[in-house]
């Protein structure tokens, strides 16, 4: 018996949902083998040994849900488990270690008034036990340290950078910080919101000859390289703001360099949108009654009809945190973040599809996983918001799943958010996104090759959907007029107008945890418009095979063209001056400090 074709479609696609797992670091599926074991293990440990046990698996799960986020699927357990370990100790030592992992855990996970219960109570315990002479000062000293660490970035997602530096300069940037956690400084330091031109001095003088990569001698000697790399992205934004900008790139590509997955790969990339191309694609031309069955359920026949999700898709440095901030200021929407309620959906959708039974008549199996997202998502929504219409969805990685998404939501809102390639390339080499899922960010072949592709399964989603299914944001159109911008996407997303969304740098109804926590904070600005140009001759060899994607990109936008920059002669390495830009378009930006120095929120440009 042949298969039908949306059996083979489905087989095809479960294998292309195992394949877009790859591009995970390899301990991922250990640390997933390691949960497993440890649950067991707490299952039959005797009471005495539950407190350790749960520890243990705690901490896996916390592990598993940095190097592999799911949509938090897995923190309310580690949580649970932290605070029961926290809870059945008498150690006060011991609490304060575990109190500071749940901190760190919830906040990673936007929880931020947990985090900060956890992490002030973590931080009383270590202080009153160091001063009445505690038996154990050195790991007490790195908990304090750690925790003044995490309650900076708590006040960064809430928007408070003066609060966010001052600890960070006052707390963690000292002598006796360098000389007592070495590394948590480095971090630290790479962490600033602002630098001036002695922090580059000071950083220079902690990080030793630039190139020094494994430095025997001085304050970092003995870290690990990707600790180390923290130091360099603080020298290249230091650096950039004093507008030395070749001495910026060289930290810069040191620090990439430290941390990069060297066998990260391209997470089948080529050959996952293949695949789709041949599934969706291919059954989109066809003219039987089994394609059409098909292009039907692809365009939401099966699916719900309600309109509650608002997918962001796209690059990540793109706008997507502006696009949702944006949104979530609308009295009607309330922004989840980077969930990843979808995936886990994926394979029972897939085992459906496999199995013929969306075809049977009357059947809801579609609806019902549509339903188990939904409920998903409106769990994630506070008691104080239970009002909203309307809930965001910014899993960037989802654009590689639109077509499930049209499957399942007919009437949901998708928006794809666009960003100049050159400025979305350096912006994601700029970024340490910590390894939590995007391995190929510390590479510029990789960061153009993720460019490529996400730009040919947008092209193949415009093919198949129907015409203006995906709402396409450019952030260069919402830095150049708010109003407009805010108005258009509104309107693509259902939504009333609401002069709210303009203040949304104001809003404090909730924490930011991307890299763009402190841009989503502030009034709209240009200033990260063109930025690559200032490093123009160094990035330019790594654009070549983006450079038809620039002048569409420039000529759809408006923006002035900057084939001066990548041409031949550029490509071929042309004059470059030892701080600075010269030639072409970017000559202007050869000794522009002044507007470099307004650059102190381009670190955290539009994600």
């Amino acid at each position: 018996m042949r298969p039908r074709p949306w059996m083979l479609c489905a087989c095809i696609l479960a294998a292309l949902l195992w394949q877009a797992g790859c591009q995970r670091i390899g301990s991922v599926t250990e640390l997933q083998d390691s949960v497993a074991r440890l649950e067991r293990e707490l299952a039959r440990a005797p009471d005495a040994d539950r407190p350790a046990a749960s520890l243990r698996l705690a901490l896996a799960l916390h592990q598993l849900d940095s190097a592999a986020p799911d949509g938090r699927t897995r923190v309310p357990r580690a949580a649970e488990l932290y605070r029961a370990v926290a809870r059945g100790t008498d150690d006060d030592a011991g609490r304060a270690v575990v109190l500071g992992n749940l901190g760190a855990l919830l906040l990673g996970a936007e929880d931020a008034e947990g985090a900060r219960a956890a992490l002030t109570e973590s931080q009383a315990l270590c202080r009153g036990l160091l001063d009445g002479g505690a038996s154990r000062p050195v790991t007490l000293e790195e908990q304090c340290t750690g925790n003044e660490f995490n309650l900076a970035k708590l006040l960064q997602t809430l928007g408070d950078a003066e609060g966010a530096e001052a600890v960070l300069r006052s707390r963690l940037l000292t002598r006796a910080a360098l000389e007592r956690t070495p590394a948590l400084y480095a971090k630290a330091a790479a962490a600033l919101p602002t630098y001036t031109a002695a922090d580059a001095v000071a950083f220079e003088e902690v990080a030793g000859p630039l190139r020094d990569s494994s430095p025997t001698r001085g304050p970092l000697a003995g870290l690990e390289a990707y600790d180390r790399a923290w130091i360099h992205y603080a020298l290249f934004r230091a650096h950039r703001e004093q507008g030395a900008y070749e001495r910026a790139w060289r930290h810069l590509e040191q620090a990439n360099s430290l941390q990069d997955s060297k066998d990260a790969g391209d997470g089948n990339l080529a050959s996952n949108l293949q695949t789709l191309t041949a599934v969706f694609g291919g059954q989109a031309t066809g003219s039987g009654p089994q394609q059409a069955a098909w292009r039907a359920l692809v365009r939401g026949a099966r699916g719900t009809q309600d309109a509650t999700p608002i997918f962001i898709v796209g690059l990540p440095r793109s706008g997507s945190s502006l696009a949702e901030a944006i949104l979530a200021a609308h009295p009607q929407v309330w922004g989840a973040g980077e969930d990843g309620a979808l995936a886990p959906l994926l394979p029972d959708l897939l085992a459906l599809l496999q199995s013929g039974d969306w075809l049977r008549p009357g059947s809801r199996k579609v609806q019902a996983i549509a339903r188990r997202y939904l409920d998903a998502m409106r769990s994630r929504v506070p008691q104080s918001r239970k009002n909203v219409t309307h809930i965001v969805d910014k899993m960037l990685f989802n654009s590689w799943n639109l077509g499930f998404i049209s499957m399942l939501f007919p009437n949901a809102c998708i928006v794809h958010v666009e960003r100049h390639p050159a400025d979305t390339v350096l912006s994601c080499f700029a970024q340490s996104f910590e390894r939590r899922g995007i391995l190929w960010a510390n590479n510029l072949t990789r960061i153009v090759d993720q460019h490529i592709q996400t730009q040919r399964v947008m092209a193949l989603w415009e093919r198949v959907l129907p015409p203006g299914r995906v709402y396409r944001l450019r952030y260069e159109d919402v830095v150049r007029d708010g109003e407009v911008a805010s108005r258009g996407l509104l309107r693509a997303c259902g939504l009333a107008w609401d002069p709210a969304v303009l203040g949304f740098h104001a809003s404090q109804g909730r924490s930011v945890a991307t890299a763009s926590a402190l841009q989503v904070r502030q009034p709209l600005h240009a200033r990260a418009v063109g930025a690559w140009r200032r490093f123009a001759p160094w990035l330019a060899p790594a654009l070549r095979p983006l450079r038809h994607d620039v002048a569409a990109y420039e000529a759809a936008a408006g923006l002035p063209s900057s084939a001066p920059l990548l041409d031949d002669e550029v490509l071929g390495g042309g004059a470059v001056q030892k701080d600075g830009v010269e030639g072409g378009a970017a000559r202007d930006e050869q000794a522009d400090a002044s507007a470099a120095r307004n650059e102190q929120a381009d670190a955290s440009a539009a994600r």
